[in-house]
């Protein structure tokens, strides 16, 4: 490295740490415990080039930590709020380190949200105004709690503690992900999600975010939500936007839908689906689904009510039709799902089923009296008017024809004709 007497400095750097903490000790600091994988050890070889102005820029990085390799090119300004600017990219990423001791917490989290709903302590988002930033992070893989991301091509945007995560580029869950996460502590926090999955396998996604395993199939799907508040329940009850699913063929497991429909029972057994489809609107942490469709083996079944995000709740009604010629005169039965999301109850709606019947009956026995009133009208003026109707004549027509003709003939009448 050649120093000036200006204060600025260009060379090759090239650091061989075998340990970090031993390192620190040494000159009287504390040890960072870092995380395996960050730092404890490693290699490090770059292009320094530091000016007064103040910046520094470290360009052709070659970095080794414990396995995690890095290559890339960086540069700070400390003009004021320090910025980074450059592009980082590595084969495999393992951030394992930070999901071991996250996975208790996740679980303590898991059980808290179950028993007590949405955690209320305050998120400290500070961290947003320590730097701005403009980066590029490519992975050919990245591991994080289970979860493992393929050709990962991201940029990081961060101005004045509003932050910008852009996936333009991201494979998991069997699929492909894209879109952006902001989170901005300008004036108070606040986050918005706008992201799509396309062919993604859901249950390993449900599982993996909600711990829920019973949905099993390949989807699309779009959100575009925007929350606002000092913790995650506010967050949750704050969250407004939009969203749609579309899950060409599926299973739900544990819940036979084709024999609640019927009232033969609600325990256990599974339903196939195809072509289902839905889309939904949030407000105030209240998501609303007016229009959802899918396809059983013998039913058509649509779908239409709520989800409470902020007290984790449904009040949902499956409607069902069947559309085959079996059962054809069977009563069928709309399925209620209701109570918290943990627990929810799944019951045939009798009241709904018997309502709908009497509706139908009525309707049948509505037009089966227009019909007899009809024909007996009909018959009590062929009589009166003495007018006989041919195949597929209607009575009116009948009438039109038989006046004509008179009108016709009185006219040849009056004027002698035969």
């Amino acid at each position: 490295v050649y120093a000036r007497l200006d204060g600025a400095a260009n060379g090759k750097v090239s650091i061989n740490i075998a340990d970090t903490d031993a390192l620190f000790a040494a000159v009287g600091l504390p040890g960072l415990a870092l995380p395996k994988g960050f730092g404890r050890k490693g290699t490090l070889s770059a292009t320094l080039d530091y000016g007064p102005d103040p910046r520094a820029a470290l360009t052709n990085i070659v970095a080794d930590l414990e396995g995690n390799r890095f290559t890339g090119d960086l540069a700070t300004t400390f003009d004021g709020t320090p910025k980074i600017t450059g592009a980082i990219a590595t084969p495999a990423l393992d951030l394992s380190a930070f999901s071991s001791s996250a996975a208790s917490a996740n679980t303590q989290s898991n059980e808290t949200v179950a028993s007590n709903g949405w955690s209320k302590t305050p998120i400290d988002a500070s961290a947003l105004a320590s730097a701005n930033a403009d980066l590029r992070f490519d992975a050919g893989s990245l591991v994080l709690d289970g979860i493992t991301i393929r050709n990962l091509a991201s940029t990081l945007s961060l101005d004045n503690a509003r932050a910008v995560l852009s996936l333009t580029r991201a494979e998991a869950f069997g699929g492909a992900i894209t879109g952006q996460i902001i989170a901005n502590n300008r004036g108070g926090f606040s986050t918005r999600v706008d992201m799509s999955v396309r062919a993604v396998e859901l249950g390993d996604l449900m599982q993996t975010f909600v711990g829920y395993d019973r949905l099993v199939g390949q989807g699309d799907a779009s959100l575009n939500v925007l929350a606002s508040g000092s913790s995650v329940d506010a967050l949750m009850r704050s969250a407004s936007g939009t969203g749609r699913l579309s899950v060409p063929n599926g299973e739900l497991i544990g819940v036979a839908l084709a024999d609640l429909i019927l009232n033969e029972g609600q325990g256990g057994g599974r339903t196939v689906f195809s072509d289902l489809g839905a889309s939904f609107v949030v407000d105030e942490g209240v998501l609303r689904n007016e229009d959802l469709n899918a396809a059983l083996p013998a039913s058509q079944l649509k779908g239409a009510g709520t989800v409470d995000l902020g007290a984790q709740t449904l009040d949902y009604r499956l409607t069902p039709s069947l559309t085959g010629t079996e059962n054809r005169d069977a009563v069928v039965f709309p399925v209620t799902i209701t109570g918290p999301w943990a627990a929810p109850k799944i019951r045939p709606d009798l009241e709904g089923a018997l309502k709908a019947t009497f509706e139908r009956e009525l309707d049948a026995q509505k037009k089966e009296l227009e019909n007899r009133a009809k024909n007996a009208v009909d018959t009590a003026l062929q009589d009166r008017l003495g007018v006989q109707t041919q195949d597929a004549q209607s009575t009116e027509d009948a009438l039109r024809d038989k006046l004509k003709t008179d009108v016709i003939k009185g006219l040849g009448d009056l004027f002698g004709g035969n």
